[in-house]
């Protein structure tokens, strides 16, 4: 079965690339993932505002909660999994061994987030985030197929399912939070989305690719009895990339820990709300490092340094201008621009939206070198950078969130971000007058998992 969505007739050679699950162009790959990508985001964005118009701050707080505490688990079991399948050219795993390794950390996963639900002090909260394990485990599942999909280089197939599941998310989100006001059921509403795309779209057309033959490669283990198992040669291999992007990820929801532990329900609602509007600036970044950071790479393996840091100067300079402006609106029209977007209830909140857009600002610039960073395969030395920059962020939150509440966890996630700018730049630093600027041997696989992006290969 296949399912076929209308595009602009612009896109018809795109469309028609992708329906005979054929590799397609490196532009036509970065047109649909950037396409997706964006809508993605917004739907992301548009679940908080649906939250925030249907329902109250409260049921914002619990679903975001739920966000971040699934989050961090779930990325260090996923180990990294889609990007070590999208790399493995060579087929040296099936992608049974995939599949199978992704249940398994999936069913791990589910089990430590219910066991942290159960203990949960209120039972609401409780109940909500078991239901974003839900939805993130249908999510994890779907995933492993858009490696496969990758690895096969047909990215239309998985910008499709991506845009499938953003439009029909806020769809059925909306539609259930006209009958039932509760964060519960926005997160069943939510993995319910994501389980029909994965079981109507993703699970049909990667049918013909799931037993490619001729790769090159025996597969890992085969016909090696004596040697570790497939099974145990993935996971040995991905699991300290499950490390990298769980460090990451706590370090992005420390403020939101602390705001949760000292503050109300409303208040994690009111923080999260408005800290949307300075993540949904990160999106445009993020998609022009992505498409920059290639060349970057080949300036830098070819020691050209002036080329290299042309590039990153026009990086980070549109970082710069993004961070700027989002500071100037938020000053200038902050208190009514929450009043359109949530309701009456957020437009109070303007000088928190102050506080978030410049921690927002510092983190799009921090974005910009983290990818330069990237650009020069300097991945393993971000293992550690990340858990100072956790400690740093941890700290300042303890100081600020008991005294200034949630304009403190926007201090305390500016500290942070802070401390990590300043460890980037020493890195890049380093990597560009160490001795020729050669870049380091580095598995492709390492370079995009451990540069935590999608364009750097």
């Amino acid at each position: 079965m296949s399912v076929a969505l209308p595009l602009p007739g612009a896109f018809a050679p795109l469309a028609a690339a992708a329906s005979r699950n054929r590799p397609g162009s490196l532009r036509a790959n970065f047109t649909w993932m950037l396409g997706a990508n964006l809508l993605a985001a917004a739907s992301q964005w548009a679940v908080i505002v649906l939250l925030a118009r249907m329902g109250d701050p409260a049921m914002v707080g619990q679903y975001t909660l739920g966000l971040a505490v699934c989050a961090p688990v779930f990325l260090m079991a996923g180990m990294g999994l889609r990007t070590v399948q999208a790399t493995d050219s060579r087929g040296s795993f099936a992608f049974r061994t995939y599949l199978s390794v992704r249940l398994a950390a999936t069913a791990v996963s589910v089990g430590v987030i219910l066991v942290a639900a159960i203990a949960w002090r209120r039972p609401e909260t409780a109940l909500a985030i078991s239901a974003v394990a839900a939805a993130k485990a249908a999510e994890a599942i779907g995933d492993v197929y858009y490696g496969l999909l990758q690895q096969n280089e047909i990215m239309g197939r998985i910008a499709k399912s991506m845009a499938m599941k953003s439009v029909l998310s806020i769809l059925v989100l909306a539609a259930v939070l006209f009958f039932v006001h509760s964060a519960l059921a926005a997160a069943l509403a939510l993995a319910a989305s994501s389980l029909g795309v994965l079981l109507a779209y993703d699970l049909p057309v990667t049918a013909g690719l799931r037993h490619p033959a001729g790769r090159g490669a025996r597969p890992v283990g085969a016909g090696s009895p004596a040697g570790p198992s497939p099974v145990k040669s993935l996971v040995a291999m991905a699991a300290p990339l499950g490390v990298v992007m769980m460090l990451a990820s706590v370090n992005g929801n420390l403020p939101r820990y602390f705001v949760a532990n000292a503050c109300t329900e409303r208040d994690l609602g009111l923080f999260s709300a408005v800290s949307y509007a300075a993540i949904a600036g990160n999106t445009v970044v993020m998609a022009l490092a992505q498409a920059a950071c290639p060349a970057m790479a080949r300036k830098y393996a070819d020691r050209d340094r002036a080329g290299f840091l042309a590039y990153g100067a026009k990086l980070l300079g549109v970082a710069i201008a993004l961070g700027a402006s989002g500071v100037a609106i938020a000053h200038a029209y902050g208190g009514t621009l929450l009043g359109l977007l949530y309701g009456p209830e957020y437009a109070a909140a303007e000088r928190l939206f102050v506080y978030l857009m410049a921690a927002g600002a510092l983190s799009y610039l921090v974005s910009g070198i983290g990818y330069m960073v990237s650009a020069t395969r300097y991945f393993r030395v971000q293992v550690p950078l990340f858990a100072i920059v956790c400690g740093a962020t941890w700290l300042a939150c303890a100081k600020l969130v008991p005294l200034y509440g949630v304009t403190g966890a926007a201090l305390g996630q500016a500290a942070g971000l802070m401390v990590q700018l300043a460890a980037s730049l020493a890195v890049l630093a380093h990597a560009l007058w160490r001795g020729g600027g050669l870049a380091p041997r580095a598995e492709a696989m390492g370079a995009r998992a451990y540069g935590l992006g999608d364009g750097c290969r």
